[in-house]
């Protein structure tokens, strides 16, 4: 029987996309209270590389403990946006982004380290860095007025601090417009600019 608090429902589900060779990547909220400083969540957020031929296999292997509807997972796929995967026993929801791994999600991929979540239990989690490059744009496209959004980008921040790739940061903030919101968020933490 399954634990059935939200980390556990996370480490479910990615141990499934595992046995199905599906590649995911954790992200928002909980990735940010991993490698920042911890708040609840209402869902999770994964990133996968699901195809066409995934939808039979995935939905075989969660029908018994989780919601999800066929055809959004389907017109997901087709059109690289995302669905909701619901614990039936909690309500807990996963929202699943389908991306295709190329390009900076790429890089997203190939930067992620893999992250104990519970005890004996790891999924793959982003990198500090890009976490907080994803919750800078999230912040910008939300119109600079989202607390919750500046707060974990400040958490992470203060909790990696000297660990922190602050070339890798200003590179990349600068290539996707972020420069701004970087500098100042790294004033507010504190962060030497090194």
């Amino acid at each position: 029987m399954m634990s059935t608090d939200p980390l556990s429902v996370v480490v479910s589900l990615a141990t499934i996309f595992e046995e199905l060779s599906i590649d995911y990547i954790l992200g928002g909220s909980l990735a940010s209270s991993i490698h920042g400083i911890p708040r609840a969540s209402q869902d999770a957020d994964l990133v996968a590389a699901l195809k066409i031929a995934d939808i039979e296999p995935l939905l075989k292997a969660i029908e018994d403990d989780y919601y999800v509807d066929s055809g959004a997972v389907h017109d997901a796929i087709e059109q690289k946006r995302s669905f909701n995967i619901i614990h039936l026993k909690t309500m807990f929801k996963v929202d699943v982004f389908v991306r295709e791994i190329a390009g900076y999600i790429e890089q997203i991929f190939s930067r992620g380290e893999s992250a104990e979540i519970i005890k004996g239990k790891s999924v793959y989690i982003y990198s500090p860095e890009d976490i907080i490059l994803e919750k800078l744009d999230w912040y910008l496209k939300g119109g600079e007025v989202s607390d919750r959004q500046w707060q974990d980008v400040l958490g992470v921040m203060k909790v990696q601090d000297s660990r922190l790739d602050l070339k890798y940061l200003r590179m990349e903030a600068e290539k996707q417009g972020l420069g701004r919101l970087l500098l100042q968020a790294m004033d507010q933490a504190g962060l030497d600019g090194g």
